[in-house]
């Protein structure tokens, strides 16, 4: 069993461990928030090149170009079904049985 020395001595362990932490909470908070701010900051996009080639920071120009840009990259484009047609045709693709799919799962 502890003596009433030791028992003091733990206690001013942990009231000393409290007191550090309590100290250093608010600086281990701006750490973490300076290294958040970061990397928020490097997966912003703060400005673009527009299509006629001028460069804005504008928070609603920068939507605005990537509305766009994503609209035609994803809009259906079926001008060349011919000619996919013809290359699925021309390079004999294998077909996945329903037993070999069934292993893959």
């Amino acid at each position: 069993m502890k003596n009433k020395g030791e028992n003091t001595k733990t206690i001013g362990r942990i009231n000393k461990s409290k007191s550090w932490y309590l100290e250093n909470i608010n600086k281990i908070n701006k750490l973490f928030t300076r290294m958040s701010k970061r990397k928020r900051e490097k997966a912003q996009i703060i400005k673009i090149r527009s299509e006629r080639g001028n460069i804005t920071t504008d928070l609603m120009e920068i939507k605005r170009i990537l509305r766009e840009y994503y609209k035609k990259l994803y809009a259906n484009k079926l001008d060349n079904i011919d000619n996919i047609d013809k290359f699925l045709e021309r390079h004999k693709l294998l077909k996945i049985t329903q037993e070999k799919n069934r292993i893959s799962e």
